[in-house]
This record gives structure tokens, sequence and C-alpha cells, in this order.
């Protein structure tokens, strides 16, 4: 029934509303034949911005077919016009603020060429040094202290740096001495004598925590090592005048000074240096190109590059690449460079200069183009230093004001990579390819039966997989008649004497090799059709103790319980080189190469050895740490840190890069000693995109799995694996890691990392999981065990 109070009308049932329908798209509605709905996130934006234009515009958003009440008056102004342009929403790009965010008083700035008076740590402290006074900005709190003042007669703050991990900062004087100060309590850590001979020292650079190396007023370079009496353990020599300028590397290997005598140089740490002075660098690359002071330095994050900029007469930003000292790019700046700073985590690099606009300059990379010119200053930009947060970068200038800006982009938190295997109740996969959770039966599994016997050590290099097994005699009336049968693929099964045979197709590059030292032969099965060539060991020379497979695959390093050593040609089964056989020397464990000519052994004694066979005298070098047998050897990626883990339950850390003693050249002291295991440490691996970060695993009585940072020897996590760790394996491509367990699962386990949470168990072994192997065209793991079997999944 109506309603008398209300203006418009109103009916107590749901009576469709005619004179508000539009009858058209009714009868169109109710006859066009309905489609399916299409999915609007496959849709491109003009699509979708065409089909609500056209909904808006002609179909006036209409939902229903029926009206139940007048629709309000819309005026035709409000509807989008059907031929207006479609508009897509642009990328906002990055505005640079033409502003400081803070300026700060810097009264007593010293305005010379060739200091350093900026740094800015990684606990976000920025040190800066005004005249006798050295003084910290907390970012944090925003607050500033006088950190120290120099004593009276010392003379005036020449350089400051701080330590990779803050937690001293170098601090030099004018009269030469070198200090270490606390910055928690402005006491002196290490002070050097006051020795009249010496200079001053202009600039700083931290190649390690304890190593800090320092360029003085008369050209010398020298590596100074607080923790020895004879401090100076290294030096470079090669300026003629003041060193005002020191960078290292990020992978601390290439050292780049700049100095007041308009030269560069450039100096490779890992360098062998001259038998008669061990302790004496000669530079790599000498650049002469520049014709004014060279005092900014930085090194490309990414690239082997690094880019020095010229002073007031040159006004050049030169790229230079270290391997063969040429100039790849030289760009003017248009007036002296004073600083260089890079952005890590973008592809830009700024700039600070002097007159006569006294700027700051954002370039693109590798356009070199102007990004932005900040103005600010009234006098020469002689500093720059970036916040370790990334964004802010702080400018130091001779008007004696220090500037913070937002220059560079702040680094946006990274998202959680999705995990790299996903599995179910039947199979899982590792780098893309299937896994059983059941080992035995079924076509996901290949199984290998060897021997009888224990498996010794398996690994997994290249293109070749090797594995070493104790065999009986026995076994070889079973190889043989299967190779010649044609019966035994590589990585196949291998029957036993109650199974049959069966085949399978594998990738062309596959390489298996069997070692049976029982008979001293070496078989090598290559793909199909299969067949083998043998190496017989000299009678008496004892069961093989070790193998290792050399980088390129070219030779074979094979060690004999008599502790011969040999390097065997796989394709033609000959000696290639073979060290005598020494009644003094104890059986090889372990090998490691640290590159086509170098190999790295450890021994049952506790000694670790290079060996060079291109050299007359094979031993080149020695790692004296361990008291008992070497078990496991790891150079890391860039083959500058070894790891080795021995029966003495210690860990040791070596820096083939860090000097050696004046009185034993070739004798490496170890960088860090590790002794947290409380049993025999075998698994080791280094994280494949970190070269300071190192995983190891316990044994029976340890059963943990650390990991440890190679820069300072700290632990950085340690996770309860609930059984001893055989072994451990890194996914080269993802943030994953496999170990190998024994008792009482003697399981496989995959972890996430950094989390550290169990992706999955995998079950098979009845014995423990000694070895892990993977394949380096990714997918396949080998596991071996005690129980006698292969398993490659």
């Amino acid at each position: 029934m109506a309603s008398s109070r209300s203006k418009r009308v109103e009916y107590d049932r749901f009576i469709p509303f005619r004179s508000t329908m539009d009858m058209d798209y009714a009868r169109f509605a109710l006859t066009t034949p309905s489609r399916p709905r299409r999915d609007g996130s496959i849709l491109s934006p003009s699509s979708v911005a065409y089909q609500k234009l056209l909904d808006e515009c002609i179909l006036k958003n209409m939902t229903r077919i029926l009206a139940f009440k007048s629709a309000p008056d819309t005026s035709a102004s409000q509807l989008p016009q059907f031929d207006e342009p479609i508009r897509l929403q642009k990328k906002q790009q990055r505005q640079i603020s033409k502003e400081p965010e803070r300026v700060l008083d810097a009264p007593g700035m010293l305005d010379e060429d060739g200091l350093n008076l900026l740094d800015w740590g990684s606990k976000n402290m920025l040190a800066i040094a005004l005249g006798d006074k050295v003084c910290l900005w907390d970012d944090a709190n925003k607050s500033t202290k006088v950190l120290l003042e120099a004593v009276e007669g010392s003379g005036p703050i020449t350089s400051i740096s701080w330590s990779p991990d803050s937690t001293v900062l170098a601090v030099a004087l004018g009269n030469s001495v070198l200090a270490l100060v606390d910055p928690a309590t402005g006491q002196d850590v290490n002070v050097t004598e006051d020795d009249e001979n010496l200079t001053p020292v202009l600039s700083l650079a931290w190649r390690s925590n304890s190593i800090l190396t320092a360029g003085r007023s008369d050209g010398t370079v020298v590596d100074y090592d607080f923790r020895k009496d004879d401090t100076s353990i290294c030096f470079y020599n090669g300026h003629r005048r003041g060193v005002c300028s020191l960078k290292w590397s990020d992978n601390r290997r290439y050292l780049a000074s700049g100095g007041h005598d308009k030269l560069v140089h450039i100096w490779d740490a890992c360098m062998p240096v001259s038998h008669r002075h061990p302790r004496r660098h000669q530079w790599l690359h000498r650049i002469s190109s520049h014709t004014s002071i060279v005092k900014a330095l930085d090194w490309c994050p990414t690239e082997a590059t690094y880019w020095p900029g010229g002073g007031r007469h040159d006004h050049c930003i030169k790229f230079w690449n270290t391997v063969n000292g040429s100039c790849l790019n030289s760009i003017d700046a248009g007036s002296e460079v004073c600083a260089l700073l890079w952005d890590k985590n973008k592809s830009e690099l700024v700039t600070s200069h002097g007159f006569p606009k006294n700027q700051l300059t954002l370039w693109n990379y590798p356009s070199m183009t102007r990004a932005a010119e900040l103005f600010g200053h009234s006098s020469r930009v002689h500093f720059l230093a970036g916040s370790p947060l990334g964004g802010v970068v702080a400018s130091a200038a001779a008007d004696e004001t220090l500037k913070f800006w937002n220059i560079f982009e702040t680094p946006k938190p990274t998202k959680p990579e999705l995990p790299f295997a996903r599995f179910n109740s039947c199979t899982e996969t590792f780098g893309g390819i299937k896994v059983a959770t059941h080992f035995h039966g079924g076509n996901d599994c290949k199984r290998l039966r060897v021997a009888q016997r224990s498996l010794v050590e398996l690994k997994w290099q290249h293109i070749f997989m090797e594995v070493w097994l104790q065999a009986p005699k026995s076994l070889q009336a079973t190889l043989l008649p299967l190779c010649a049968a044609k019966m035994l693929p590589p990585l196949l099964l291998l029957p036993s004497t109650s199974s049959s045979s069966s085949t399978t197709t594998t990738s062309s590059f596959s390489f298996l090799l069997i070692l049976l030292p029982s008979l001293h032969p070496l078989l090598f099965f290559h793909p199909l059709p299969p067949n083998y060539s043998a190496v017989q060991a000299i009678e008496g020379s004892g069961p093989i103790t070790s193998i290792s497979w050399s980088p390129d695959s070219t030779v074979l390093a094979v060690a004999f319980g008599n502790s011969v050593l040999a390097l065997v040609d796989p394709a033609t089964g000959q000696d290639v080189n073979v060290t005598e056989d020494d009644e003094n020397l104890t059986p090889v464990l372990s090998f490691a190469w640290r590159s086509n000519s170098i190999l790295t052994v450890g021994s049952s004694d506790g000694t670790v050895v290079d060996y060079d066979f291109r050299k007359d005298d094979t031993s080149i070098c020695f790692y004296n740490g361990h008291r008992r047998g070497v078990c496991s050897l790891k150079w890391s990626d860039n083959r500058r840190y070894l790891a080795s883990g021995g029966h003495d339950k210690l860990v040791h850390i070596w820096d083939a890069c860090m000097p050696v003693s004046h009185h034993h050249p070739r004798r490496h002291q170890w960088l860090h000693r590790i002794s947290s295991h409380t049993s025999i440490v075998k698994a080791l691996d280094w994280w494949p995109t970190r070269s300071n970060q190192l995983v190891s695993g316990g044994g029976r009585n340890d059963q943990c799995i650390k990991f440890w940072n190679t820069v300072n020897g700290s632990c950085l996590n340690s996770i309860d694996a609930g059984s001893e760790v055989c072994a451990l394996l890194w996914d080269k491509n993802k943030s994953e890691l496999l170990t190998s367990h024994g008792f009482p699962k003697n399981q496989l386990t995959l972890w996430n990392y950094p989390s550290m949470t169990r992706a999955a168990e995998l079950f098979g072994h009845s014995s423990r999981v000694h070895f892990l192997a993977g394949s380096p065209l990714g997918g396949v793991v080998a596991s071996a065990a005690a129980d006698e079997t292969l398993n490659l999944s």
C-alpha cells in the first residue's frame, strides 16, 4: 500500500517498476547465450580500462534485468565519454631532494688535500675528525659526543677509519702515531710507538678486523697486525710522495692506492712475493694518466673495476679494469673530483666537487648521465660517507659544515624466497628432479649395490662422479661380464647375484668411476657403449686412501697407503706425476684442489701441505694447526679461504692471502681456530653465494650444525640436528642445505636456509650415510652409506 508521507511511490511487494527498466537491454540479456567469464588477471591494463569504459557509457553498469524502484538521475556530464583516451598510470620517477635533511656544524675542519677525516661505521656511527678531536654522531638517536682529544704536541688528526665490525676506530695523529680506540670507552686498545723516522699517516684501509693498511706522507704503504710483536707485516712500495687514498676491494684481494705523485697503483695481495723480500709486495698495475693528485677512489660493488677521480687540474673520472689495467672510460666532470661513493644497491655513483660549484653529483651507470646535482656547500666538499642502512650520504666540506643528503634509494626489504623443494606424500624434488620418498623400489630410484664392505668416500665434481669403496675380489668376476655384455650403463642399477640388471637413460656427460682398493684397479664407466680401463697399483703400496679430480677433470689425484701421491690421466690410466715413497710421511686422508696445478693435501698426522707438481720441490706451502688426522678440506669458491676439519675436533680457517712470517715464508698461520665441536668434524662446506660463511657438522657426540663467519670467526647459528652429521651439501642455486646422518634414523635431511626448518627427511639407508655428492648439472644427489649401497635420486 502506498504511503502518503513519501514523495516516492513505494509498494509492499517486490513488483517490477517498468518505467525505470531498459526493455531492450533486458531482451538482450535474456536471449544472448551465456559466455564463460574471462579471467581479468590475464587481461592487459588497456583491455581492462576499455571494458570498464564500455560498461559505464553503453551498459551504464547495469547488472540486473528487473528494477524495483526508480533510479536517481545522473547527468550526462558525469558519464565518461566513449572517445575519451585511456590514461594508463605511469611509473613515478624517484624524487631526489635538493636540500639536505640535516646540517651540523664542524668547527676546525682542516682544508687540506690528502687527509681522510670522515667515516661511517657498520654500527651506524659516523666519525669525524675536527682538528685535534674526534667526534661521533649516533644516527640512531641523533646525538653527538667527543670520543677523544689528541695529546698536546701530537699534532692534528690526519686520518680515521672504522674496522669492518666497527669495534675499534683507527686514528692517525700528526706525529706518526697510530692508535686503535674503543668507541664505547674512548680508551686506546693499541698504540704504535712514536718514531721520529716515520712520517704522518694520510690514509687508512682495513683489510680485515685485525689487519690495517696505512699510507704515509713519504709514499710508503704498510700492513699492520696489532696481534703481533712486530706489527709491520707487509710493505707496498711504489709511490714517490704521500699516499692520500687507500681502498681494498670487497673480496679483500686487490688494493688500490692514489697519491700526491699523480699515480694510482693496483696491488694483488695473492701475487707471489720475492724470495729475497718475502714481506714486500710489487704493484700489479701502475696508472699514470692523471695530471693531478688522486684522492677519490672506490671499487665497483658488482664488477672488477674501480673509479679514481682526478684533482684540481684533472677534472676526470676514469674507469679501470683491474685484470689488465686498461682504461674502460673517461668522463670530464667539469671540476675537481674530491670524493667518490658507490651506491651498493643500484648502479649509481655520487661524486663531490670543488670550485666553482662545490656540488654533489649523482651519476647513472653505465651511461654516466647526471641524475641530479645538489648544491649547499660554499667550499670544496672533501669527504663523503654512506650510511650502512642505505639512502643517506654525509658530506663534509671546508666550509666547516657536515650535511646529510637523502640521495640514494633506500633498499626495500627483500621478500623471502619460495621454497626450492616442494614435496608430497610420494615424491620430493631437489633441483627440479624427483626424489623417491622411499629409496627402495619404484622407477624414481636408482640403487647401486657396489660392495660387500663399507663405502669410504663419495665425491662429485664438474662432469664426473667418484666412488671409492672396499670391494672383495669376487666383484671383479661380476663386473667384467656385465661390461662385455654391455649391460652396465652409467649411473644404473649394478645388480647383485640375486637380482637382474636393468637399464635407463642418462646424460651423455655422466661419468662413473669405481675404485677397488683390494684389487688396486680403477674402473671407468663411460656413456654407452660401456667400457673400462684399469690402473694397477704396485703390490705392497697399500690400499688407496684418497682420490680427487682436478677442477678441469684432466687428472685424478690418487693417494696410496704408503703415502705416495700420484696424478693419473683418466684417458690412458698412466701416471702424470708421482711423489717419492717416503717413510717419514703418513697416509693422505683428504684432498682439495686450489687450482688446476696446486693440490692441497691433509695427512693423518695433522699436516696440511700445498703441492705444485710443476716444480722440483713440490711442497710449496704448509698449514700447521691440527694435532691429529685432517679428514676434510674445502677451498672457498674464490679460492682464498681454506677450511679444514680433523679428528682433533678442531676446525681451522686459513686465509691464503694473509702475509706469512719473515722467518717462515712458506708456513701459513691459521686465521681462526674453532674448538666448539665435541666430536670429529668431517662435514664441511662453504655457502655458494658468500665466501665468508662456512657450515660445519659434528660427529656422534656432537650432532650440531654450526654456521661461521670467516671474517671474525664468530658463530652465526647452531642447530641441534638430533644425530651425528656425516656430510653436508649446499644447493648451488637456492638457499637449501642437505645433510646426511647416522644412528638412529640414517636419514637425509633437507633444510631451508636461513630459517633452518626441516623441509623433508628421506629414509632408505640402513646404516650411517657417510657421503653426499651433487650433480654439476643440478638436481641429482648421490648418497653412500655403510650399508654398502649408493643411492642416486
